[in-house]
């Protein structure tokens, strides 16, 4: 079981004096019926504040995954996620199926307390694809009149992504905690959602898509399996030029900041 919270605020974003608050709540559950396969469903809630005037708030969407893996040899596994996204309707109650998403990704894990080295390290890495289907939640009126912020504010970018994360863990349980670092992108060669306001999102490079370094701790509790986890998230994102505006502008917040806290069962 594991609840996390994050919390970003992004000031002139997209270069029209616009400023956003986003705090997203996530809640999970995940079951291993057997030692190399996992299950889990999540929750996530949403609010977002956009120029003081507009908030923009979403709850009960839905991610369920399914994780499997094998270890090649003592102390690397390697696997595979599939993972479906089901978003809540914006404008009533229920679940609209056609905006429902995809993620597929191959994970490669590698424990160095098992090598000869016995350093305490665990490196993760994934490398995946999602099948973004989002832009199914707005009508087409609604494409039409929500500026790019509001889209933002909904989660909505409506492009394909690649994803890309490689994490390294320092487990020091002598001394109840558990440094880590991680590096993760999510990136497309354009911003769907945007391009029709501004030709500037039609076409961007690697590093005008979210690419975020993060740094954090995970804090063991004295209850066995109650953990307690802190990060920012730090943007390493360079600004885009946008036409329409004639300035640069990050589309990522620079900094996220996340709070969470975990209990496992064995």
């Amino acid at each position: 079981m594991a609840l996390y919270d994050a919390y970003s605020s992004q000031n002139d974003f997209l270069g029209v004096g616009d400023t956003i608050e986003n705090n997203t709540v996530y809640a999970a559950l995940s079951y291993a019926p057997f030692r190399y396969l996992e299950v889990s469903i999540g929750s996530l809630d949403s609010t977002s504040l956009v120029d003081a005037s507009q908030v923009v708030d979403y709850s009960g969407d839905l991610r369920i995954g399914i994780k499997g893996s094998y270890e090649a040899i003592p102390g690397l596994a390697v696997g595979g996620l599939a993972e479906i996204l089901v978003y809540s309707k914006t404008d009533s109650i229920g679940y609209n199926g056609s905006a429902t998403s995809y993620t597929l990704s191959l994970l490669a894990s590698y424990d160095l307390r098992q090598s000869k080295l016995s350093f305490p390290c665990v490196a993760h890495f994934r490398i995946g694809y999602l099948w973004d289907n989002t832009r199914e939640l707005l009508s087409s009126n609604d494409n039409s009149l929500l500026s790019p912020v509001g889209k933002y504010a909904m989660g909505i970018r409506g492009d394909n992504l690649t994803l890309l994360a490689l994490s390294v863990l320092f487990p020091l349980p002598k001394y109840y905690l558990e440094p880590m670092l991680e590096f993760t992108s999510q990136f497309s060669g354009a911003y769907g959602s945007y391009a029709s306001t501004d030709p500037s999102y039609s076409d961007v490079s690697f590093n005008e898509n979210p690419v975020y370094l993060t740094p954090g701790i995970v804090f063991y509790t004295p209850v066995k399996g109650l953990r307690v986890t802190a990060a920012v998230e730090l943007a390493l994102s360079h600004r885009l030029l946008s036409q329409s505006t004639g300035g640069s502008v990050y589309i990522t917040p620079q900094a996220l900041w996340v709070g969470g806290i975990s209990y496992t069962i064995h």
